[in-house]
């Protein structure tokens, strides 16, 4: 869950906020999920995933919305 919360923090940060508030988080698939953290393998404490790990979770979510 860790993991997850700083995967999508890091996104958050590229994302205007207009377009954050209508991502309906609520229809994410399990697969969604399973992909963000797939991406988030290298990241940990003190450790920020990179800009085309950030920018993979983007087009993700940016699919839910």
């Amino acid at each position: 869950i860790q993991l997850l919360g700083h995967l999508l923090q890091c996104t958050w940060n590229t994302i205007d906020q207009k377009i954050w508030d209508k991502i309906s988080f609520a229809n994410i698939k399990t697969s969604d999920v399973k992909k963000i953290l797939s991406l988030g393998k290298d990241v940990g404490p003190g450790k920020n995933p990179s800009p085309e790990t950030v920018a993979e979770i983007k087009k993700i979510l940016l699919a839910i919305s």
